[in-house]
């Protein structure tokens, strides 16, 4: 079977793996693409690990369509899940003895994620709230007509009111409610008028932990998030941390005497590793301290579906175990806060998902260059149970090979080139694709943009140079605001090393491609050389100066430029602005942009499409409507097949495929 953007529809994706409450069977989600409603599918399933024949004993619990989020009742009589069946996103409940399932919860604003009570009475649950007021699910239009033609109507008075893949913020927030099981009643536990997320409870259900910016300052400071703990019994909360570090996902030992929790530091702008702390007797410990990578799955991907990534502690309490992101992979270590650390799953993959299994064991998701997800179950060891891989793998899915690249003055960068499985008699034309972030890592994961460049007879080179994540601080943050120096030199050297390797690729004919920071570095590239026959850039940074105040959060980068208002003193902005050097671009260009992208506004795409017609350059600019920033992962189906089947017309015309002979004799 032959990759082409539609195969897009037959990829059926595994995710969110969780031990049910029996301990044998293992919930997951199951999601794929609908080609006539052009809508994303869910639906929750289980297997059972130590079935010779799991695949074929799968048991479906819900048909969907948009069903996630599985987790099991303490006591097993019910089935909570998060589904979109009434129009937001509600818990619902199915009973395990038999029956239909039904909501628990009907509240407008919809509800993001919950987590039982240990004795399954019921669940603590985020819910987006209006002024801490309950409301029901409002399913029709209001009828009087000023209300119906003046809802749409946004006014703005907060500087952090705007968030990419979310839209334009309301009045509501997410705030912490509990719900009874099983007669739905509510109670609202805060008030506070922020967003509270990372809900993790303790044994014995008295004490609520969560993660929100509490400060008075975080509408103008939204980003650091501390952890809280609240007592259920009196509502009183207890601050843990106080804006030196970025919180997120805690969890509670099984004896409830540690909470540890991932968290990064503001001051890292997002370069910084991420770590493990722990709080054991009031105190606050970083466990990861001396391992300078970042924990968490920081890979890219664009047919992922991951899970549940926070700390999962050992049945004793005494050790932790978290995904870790290091140089291409994303593994499973053990920390135990004396200073050991210990790889448990490790390989050529990138685990995405972890949850505690039975005993010590393990259950998570992950996905490999071949292999676009599959479910594990694993002892606590190297020794590795990896269990209903997706039968899905066509003939010409390919493996990357790895390889490294130095560029002058710089360090060892990893490099991954993806050849064409067919075998041809002239060389291959060559696309560099960089990937975003920069904070990110192209890793052993499947990728199905590339199998699809693969597939059409295109070699994929792409790379991890600096101000990536996975080698180390000091790799990662060599760009904080630097862009296009240190990285570009990497990229370019990337690119000279997969060529010079392997002889089957043909140096005459080399695209570029990328998207958002990756999108900067097609711009950037192509305003400094012109060795590329084609370039493709997707959602990018084109005008630094703009981008300050129409980017969702484009204010809270000034710290990289010095704390310099964009307005007063433009200049280290336009000195990272591809606009800057449009009319040394002689490329061709596919410009892609996303109309409701607010990460990187269409407006960037706009300037750098008007520039190079005022300069009569070859620029080709897509716009889709109701997409965001990440269309490319999570956007609407058939936009996202037409975007690779036009990213595959642009390279298969500007490059040449009938190409020059092969040199006899020569391969990789």
């Amino acid at each position: 079977m032959s990759i082409t953007p539609e195969t897009l529809f037959d990829l059926r994706l595994v995710g969110h793996p969780i031990m049910d409450h029996d301990g044998r069977g293992i919930l997951f989600v199951e999601r794929w693409l609908e080609r006539e409603d052009n809508q994303t599918k869910s639906r929750i399933g289980r297997l059972d690990p130590e079935d010779p024949e799991a695949l074929a004993h799968v048991r479906w619990l819900t048909a969907g369509p948009t069903d996630t989020a599985p987790c099991a009742s303490p006591d097993g009589r019910y089935l909570a899940f998060l589904t979109r069946r009434t129009g937001t996103s509600q818990i619902w409940l199915l009973p395990r003895a038999g029956g239909e399932a039904f909501a628990a919860t009907r509240l407008g604003g919809g509800v993001s994620e919950y987590v039982w009570l240990p004795d399954g009475s019921g669940f603590i649950a985020v819910a987006s709230l209006r002024d801490g007021r309950l409301e029901d699910e409002d399913q029709s239009d209001p009828d009087d007509p000023r209300s119906r033609y003046t809802m749409d109507i946004k006014v703005i008075r907060r500087q952090y009111h705007k968030l990419d893949g979310t839209g334009f913020f309301d009045e509501r927030r997410r705030e912490l409610v509990e719900v009874s099981v099983p007669d739905g009643t509510v109670r609202v536990l805060t008030t506070a008028a922020a967003d509270h997320t990372g809900v993790a409870v303790s044994p014995d259900g008295q004490v609520v932990a969560f993660v929100a910016n509490l400060r008075e300052d975080r509408d103008s400071r939204p980003g650091p998030k501390d952890l809280h703990l609240l007592q259920r019994a009196t509502g009183v909360v207890t601050t843990v941390t106080r804006g030196d570090l970025d919180a997120s996902s805690p969890a509670f030992s099984p004896d409830g005497r540690r909470l540890a929790f991932i968290a990064s530091r503001p001051e890292d702008q997002g370069y910084g590793n991420t770590s493990l702390f722990v709080v054991e007797e009031g105190r606050v410990v970083e466990w990861t301290r001396g391992v300078d990578r970042p924990v968490g799955d920081q890979s890219a991907s664009d047919a992922g579906m991951g899970g549940r990534t926070a700390p999962v502690f050992t049945p004793d309490g005494k050790a932790v175990r978290v995904l870790v992101t290091r140089e291409g992979r994303v593994e499973v270590w053990m920390f135990d806060g004396r200073g050991a650390a210990q790889p448990v799953l490790t390989g050529a993959r990138a685990v995405v998902s972890l949850a505690a299994g039975r005993g010590g064991s393990l259950v998570g998701a992950y996905s490999d260059p071949v292999t676009p997800s599959a479910l594990f179950a694993a002892i606590e060891s190297t020794e590795q149970a990896w269990v209903w891989p997706v039968p899905w793998q066509p003939g010409d899915v390919v493996r990357p090979v790895k390889m490294s690249a130095r560029a002058a003055m710089g360090p060892p960068v990893d490099v991954f080139v993806l050849n064409p499985s067919e075998p041809s008699d002239r060389r291959h034309p060559v696309v560099l694709e960089v990937h975003g972030g920069p904070m990110s890592m192209y890793a052993e994961r499947f990728f199905f943009e590339f199998q699809v460049l693969a597939a059409s007879g295109i070699a994929v080179v792409f790379s991890n140079p600096r101000g990536s994540v996975g080698y180390g601080h000091a790799f990662c943050t060599a760009i904080m605001g630097e862009w296009g120096d240190k990285d570009y030199r990497d990229v370019m050297a990337a690119l000279d090393a997969a060529l010079a390797a392997d002889p089957t690729l043909d140096p005459d004919r080399t695209a570029i491609a990328g998207g958002s920071y990756g999108g900067f570095m097609v711009n950037w590239a192509i305003g400094h050389s012109d060795r590329f026959r084609a370039a493709v850039s997707m959602r990018s940074v084109v005008n630094r100066v703009s981008a300050m105040g129409t980017s969702d959060m484009g204010w809270l980068r000034m710290p990289q430029y010095g704390n310099q208002r964009w307005w007063e003193n433009p200049e280290p902005y336009w000195q990272q602005s591809p606009l800057r050097y449009a009319s040394d671009m002689h490329t061709p260009v596919l410009l892609e942009h996303q109309e409701n992208d607010l990460r990187l506004p269409v407006e960037q795409a706009d300037q750098l499409f008007s520039a190079l017609k005022v300069t009569g350059q070859d620029v080709t600019l897509v716009r889709y409507p109701g997409e965001s920033h990440g269309m490319s992962r999570d956007g609407k189906p058939w936009h996202r097949v037409a975007r690779l089947e036009m990213l595959v017309d642009f390279l298969k015309t500007h490059l040449d495929l009938d190409g020059a002979p092969r040199p006899e004799g020569e391969g990789v």
